[in-house]
C-alpha cells in the first residue's frame, strides 16, 4: 500500500501503482493539510467578496458574481466545457499514472479541494476503474486542462470509464 502524504513519490512508485496496481490511500496529515485549505474556499463561497472562479465567472466573465445557488453549477459546468479531447484512449497505465500524480499534487493542502474528491479519485485507482482520457486535446496554456477534466468528469458521473477491460460510457463509480 503506497500511502500519499508527505513524502516524494518515487518514479518507483509511479511504476508499481500504474503497472503493478498497488494500493493507495492518503495519509492523516496530506487529509488533514486539504481540510485547512478547504475552509478558505469555504469561508470564500458564504461570503459577498468576489474571488476568481469561485464565486465569479472566467476570463472576460470574470466581473460576472455568481450568485449562491449557481456556484456549485459553475464549477461542475467548468469542468464539463473542458472535456474536449479527441481520439484513442489513453492506456490504462498512463490513466493511473495520471490519477497518482493529481492525487500527490493535491495531497499537498493547497488547492482548497475537499478531501472527499481526492479520495474519489484513491477509489477509482484501487477499484480498477479508469476515465477514459483521450490522446489528443489540450485547454489552456499548460495544456493539462482538457484530459484532467476527463478525469474528473467520472467523479461527476459524466464522462466514460473503462472497467474490466470494457469502455461503459456516463456511469456512476462511486
Amino acid at each position: 500500500m503506497l500511502i500519499i502524504g508527505d513524502t516524494p513519490l518515487t518514479i518507483g512508485d509511479v511504476v508499481r501503482v500504474a503497472r503493478d496496481r498497488e494500493r493507495v490511500s492518503l495519509s492523516k496529515e496530506a487529509i488533514k493539510r486539504m481540510m485547512e485549505s478547504r475552509v478558505w474556499v469555504d469561508e470564500i463561497l458564504e461570503s459577498e467578496k468576489p474571488v476568481y472562479g469561485i464565486n465569479t465567472g472566467f476570463g472576460e466573465l470574470s466581473k460576472i458574481f455568481i450568485r449562491h445557488d449557481e456556484r456549485e453549477r459553475l464549477q461542475r459546468n467548468l469542468i464539463l466545457s473542458h472535456c474536449t479531447g479527441v481520439g484513442e484512449r489513453l492506456p490504462e497505465d498512463v490513466c493511473r499514472a495520471v490519477i497518482l500524480l493529481r492525487v500527490k499534487s493535491l495531497s499537498a493542502g493547497y488547492s482548497g479541494i475537499r478531501p472527499e474528491t481526492v479520495e474519489g479519485l484513491v477509489s477509482l485507482l484501487n477499484k480498477d476503474i479508469y476515465p477514459y482520457i483521450p490522446c489528443k486535446g489540450s485547454v489552456g496554456s499548460s495544456g493539462d486542462l482538457a484530459p484532467l477534466a476527463h478525469m474528473a468528469a467520472v467523479l461527476l458521473g459524466e464522462g466514460s470509464v473503462v472497467a474490466g477491460g470494457k469502455v461503459v460510457c456516463s456511469a456512476p463509480v462511486l
